[in-house]
């Protein structure tokens, strides 16, 4: 496994959405080799990470979801992904024990940012109530003229 038998996506930047405080990171495996990964962030307090320590198969694409905890903005934190040559077949627990114990190098290690994803919300204003208000309207106005029609024909 080389560093770039793994596709770490996004390429930079982890979106962290305003309204759900969610965001993502994916890992996508291009090779009939495995490997494991750890993710680690500069606020370890402030994100869930899920999963945040796993074994990636041959080809197998991963989505790991990054949560803000707590109520403070998403500004200058960053997450590194470590990507292992490491025997798909073990469990991960095994490749605990291995990363505690030092014996083991990353292959690949990328740093993300996280960026705001800011929600526009739609902005009401005279002209839209107006509009909103006859296409009411029209619609009362059809709903009506069929009522009559099918009274008429009975």
């Amino acid at each position: 496994m080389n560093d770039s038998s793994i596709m770490i996506l996004p390429s930079k930047y982890v979106t962290i959405d305003n309204t759900t405080r969610k965001g993502t990171i994916t890992l996508q495996n291009n090779v009939l080799s495995g490997g494991a990964y750890k993710i680690r962030t500069t606020s370890p307090k402030d994100y869930s990470v899920r999963p945040n320590i796993g074994i990636i198969k041959p080809l197998q694409t991963i989505t790991i979801n990054v949560i803000l905890q707590s109520e403070c903005t998403s500004k200058n934190h960053k997450f590194m992904v470590e990507v292992y040559d490491f025997d798909y077949k073990k469990s991960v627990d095994e490749f605990k024990k291995v990363l505690r114990e030092g014996n083991l190098k990353a292959v690949c290690t990328k740093i993300l940012f996280v960026e705001d994803k800011q929600v526009s919300k739609p902005v009401v204003t005279e002209d839209n109530e107006f509009i909103y208000q006859c296409c009411t309207a029209v619609v009362v106005a059809v709903l009506f003229f069929y009522a009559v029609k099918n009274l008429l024909t009975l």
